[in-house]
């Protein structure tokens, strides 16, 4: 079941995710998420590590009223820290929410899977480094703060490490892009 967007929109209400998660609730889907989840959805994110059992299916982000599921977690986590391991605390966030910003814009597909997944966007899935990673505990601490909320991306929709890319790609980066922040060994850009 695919809840995070509905007829086209980038963004599902908070009102919807709450409606959708209490249907869920009632149709005994999801019978072990509390109360409180559902009712402070629009205020609060709740950590992934917190949850249990079925309360892992579904978990309500109030970062971009959206609702994502193991599989996107797990492929935050992995992207994060296949591309940022290196990176401090905000370096970390700042490619969380690279994903995460692609998530909520038109012009990127609907779901962390996807974005992560499409062709040609992110290095560590074309050499298959995404898949031999294990993310650390900083990174599930990175991801979940992106995930609350925290964020220093500036409304970046791509990053490049200029040091390990290739001069054309870094070309297409300058020409095509408008730079709007540098942390550690990444630059963030924007349309």
């Amino acid at each position: 079941m695919k809840l995070w967007k509905d007829s086209g929109k980038k963004r599902m209400s908070v009102m919807l995710v709450i409606s959708a998660v209490m249907v869920m609730l009632a149709a005994g889907l999801v019978s072990d998420i509390e109360q409180e989840i559902v009712t402070a959805a629009s205020a609060k994110a709740y950590s992934y590590e917190s949850l249990v059992g079925p309360q892992k299916e579904v978990m309500t982000v109030a970062y971009t009223n959206t609702v994502y599921n193991v599989r996107d977690y797990d492929t935050l986590c992995r992207i994060v820290e296949a591309e940022a391991s290196g990176e401090d605390m905000v370096g970390k966030i700042m490619v969380a929410n690279v994903i995460l910003n692609r998530v909520a814009h038109e012009k990127f597909p609907d779901s962390v899977y996807e974005v992560v997944y499409a062709k040609g966007q992110f290095s560590p899935v074309s050499n298959g480094r995404i898949n031999r990673v294990t993310p650390s505990g900083e990174t599930k601490e990175a991801v979940e703060r992106a995930l609350s909320g925290e964020d220093y991306s500036n409304g970046a929709l791509y990053f490049a490490a200029r040091s390990y890319a290739s001069a054309s790609n870094m070309r297409w980066f300058d020409r095509c892009l408008t730079k709007v922040a540098d942390h550690g060994g990444h630059e963030f850009y924007t349309i």
